[in-house]
């Protein structure tokens, strides 16, 4: 959210989506967002996890920069 505003909040009832510029589930617009940028998952426990697919900006998790194609555990 920008600064001084509410974030949105959206509910998703899945156990994968896809996050990008174009041909994903939820799409974002901007330059900064790849076509494909990250993918969310929820494990069968209820663990949530994302993974960068390789975007050119990169998929921050509280401030770390996450690998690319790989899986991490969301808190």
């Amino acid at each position: 959210s920008r600064t001084g505003e509410s974030p949105e909040v959206l509910e998703f009832r899945c156990e994968e989506l896809g996050v990008g510029r174009a041909g994903c589930d939820l799409t974002l617009p901007g330059k900064i967002v790849s076509r494909h940028h990250a993918d969310f998952h929820v494990e069968l426990d209820g663990t949530l996890r994302v993974t960068d697919r390789g975007s050119t900006n990169g998929t921050f998790l509280n401030g770390t920069r996450l690998r690319p194609d790989v899986a991490t555990t969301v808190r």
